[in-house]
């Protein structure tokens, strides 16, 4: 209607950005975790601290670039006691050592710590969550390279390393209750994922989710647990203290991970209410 490529806006205290661009007249949203993918490429960090939760792929694609990269729980004071570490630890071993510290998290706000020039411009450390940072640095990593944004996310997150996250919610508060989760609580979700964090995790992954314990690749325990197969990522992670439990899915396609969602969160569900009745051995 107004003859535009992308739309730039964050939330009320600006520490959220959103970039959407236009692309086969559809508007595509580019989440906060490629944004910020975007923004490391472009400007090189030397240190990376990112929650477990961000895609897969983007993750491998700045370790393929030799960032050093520590994923952590969810929540930004994680991240930023892990950039705080990794600058205590230059502090100590090298006093004149420049350096460039980026941490974000899938809702696309960044913090950094920097006493360097980057494109012979000298960046100041910004250690607080912002959303205006990560939204100039792809403009400007998208002009470097003559492209528009949707040409140059296209290009990067393509191959290897194309893939797409969905997410849903389990829940049982007073604005809603998945149907069959009336007896959910929270301390029910971290008493399970306990339960699929130990010995017995594959074979319950196995029974219940239905993926064979031969296509589980890897299964990462650092938030919740999050499932690796050949073909797909599947993260079970409970809210710490509401009656909530988030599932998140990542594929080939948003199409293919959307569907992951519909075929598992059902037998969640069930996995949810043996565990409730004890029906699990």
């Amino acid at each position: 209607k107004n003859n535009c490529d992308i739309i730039l806006t964050a939330d009320g205290d600006s520490d959220r950005p959103v970039l959407t661009y236009i692309e086969d007249n559809k508007i595509i949203y580019l989440p906060g975790d490629k944004l910020n993918t975007l923004v490391s490429l472009f400007l090189k960090p030397d240190f990376i601290a990112t929650p477990i939760t961000i895609n897969s792929k983007a993750v491998q694609l700045l370790k393929d670039s030799n960032i050093e990269l520590k994923q952590t729980k969810v929540g930004s004071p994680y991240i930023i006691e892990a950039i705080n570490q990794k600058l205590e630890q230059i502090i100590k071993s090298n006093q004149n050592k420049e350096y460039f510290l980026l941490a974000f998290e899938a809702n696309g706000g960044s913090v950094f710590y920097s006493n360097k020039k980057i494109n012979n411009i000298q960046l100041s450390s910004l250690p607080t969550r912002d959303a205006v940072f990560p939204l100039v640095c792809a403009l400007a990593f998208a002009k470097s390279e003559n492209l528009s944004i949707s040409q140059l996310v296209n290009q990067v997150f393509s191959g290897n390393y194309q893939s797409f996250s969905f997410s849903s919610l389990i829940e049982n508060t007073t604005e809603k209750t998945t149907k069959g989760c009336e007896k959910y609580t929270s301390e029910i979700g971290k008493q399970l994922i306990s339960l699929l964090q130990s010995e017995k995790a594959k074979q319950i992954i196995s029974k219940y989710l239905k993926i064979p314990e031969s296509e589980i690749l890897e299964i990462n325990s650092v938030d919740g647990i999050r499932i690796y197969t050949n073909n797909y990522t599947l993260h079970l992670r409970p809210s710490g203290n509401a009656p909530q439990f988030r599932v998140y899915s990542e594929a080939e396609t948003l199409e293919q991970a959307k569907q992951i969602i519909e075929e598992h969160k059902e037998n969640l569900i069930t996995l949810i209410n043996d565990f409730i009745n004890n029906k699990i051995i």
